[in-house]
């Protein structure tokens, strides 16, 4: 577990039915994730495309986050029900890289 992480979630505009261009506030898997980081104690996810300047298919969302743990979020992230599970994908900095790594869904057996 880093001090110091940085995590943009990002997933497929397929997960609502709307042609709106950011994702509802009551889409099922967002309500959980907002609600299991703010159980554990930290703010919720910031939307970075509010204005909807990436283009309607891209659907960001992130923050940063002291002490996260990185692979407890990734397993709960699995867990909820996602249509396009596999669109689904973190882009993670630690608190010491120079650059990000991406974790995809669903995560191979050996990493959990």
């Amino acid at each position: 577990m880093s001090w110091y992480n940085t995590i943009v979630l990002s997933f497929c505009n397929s997960e609502w039915d709307s042609d709106q261009l950011n994702p509802p506030q009551d889409l099922k898997p967002l309500v959980e994730i907002n609600k299991w980081l703010v159980n554990s104690g930290f703010k919720t996810l910031t939307d970075l495309n509010e204005a909807g300047h990436l283009g309607s298919n891209a659907v960001l969302l992130g923050g940063c986050y002291n002490y996260l743990d990185v692979e407890e979020f990734c397993l709960f992230v699995q867990s909820l029900p996602w249509r396009f599970l596999e669109d689904v994908q973190i882009l993670f900095w630690g608190d010491n890289d120079s650059k990000f790594s991406v974790i995809e869904f669903p995560m191979a057996e050996e990493n959990h």
